[in-house]
């Protein structure tokens, strides 16, 4: 069988920022404030002044893995068109403590080693790979600040 699509239509990549936020606000302890979750790099945001107590979710990285993917739907006769992208994401956590910040970096580095984090964030299109471990970084007396991968 051979057919000829016309214009195909190629599928909205993943909104990786909305799912890995709302990972936080749904599976991460201790809770943590909608506001106090940014998008790093090309933020337009910005943290009330007085803020020790937020993530900054940036991609660092993004490579193409793989052939395009093409499914057809018989039914609409429509055929979708997506690529494979493998994206590293970095999740700073900050705060007041420690504790909390690592706390939290604890908690999604189980969530996203778990069938709880696939399942999660199957619905937005997006599979967990991998995680590194959290990592403490320096920071000044008054923040705690640790990065996950």
């Amino acid at each position: 069988m051979s057919a000829v699509y016309e214009n195909p239509v190629a599928e909205t990549p993943p909104d990786l920022f909305n799912a890995v936020r709302d990972c936080l606000r749904t599976l991460v302890r201790p809770a943590m404030n909608e506001n106090a979750i940014v998008s790093g790099w090309k933020n337009q945001a910005s943290l009330g002044p007085e803020t020790t107590d937020f993530a900054v979710v940036t991609a660092t990285s993004a490579i193409r893995r793989g052939t395009n993917v093409s499914t057809f739907d018989p039914e609409t006769e429509k055929m979708t068109v997506r690529e494979l992208v493998e994206v590293t994401l970095d999740v700073d956590f900050c705060s007041d403590t420690d504790a909390t910040a690592l706390t939290r970096a604890v908690a999604l580095s189980l969530v996203a080693r778990d069938e709880l984090g696939v399942s999660f964030f199957e619905p937005y299109g997006i599979a967990c790979l991998f995680a590194d471990d959290p990592k403490r970084m320096e920071a000044d007396e008054k923040i705690a600040f640790v990065r996950y991968t």
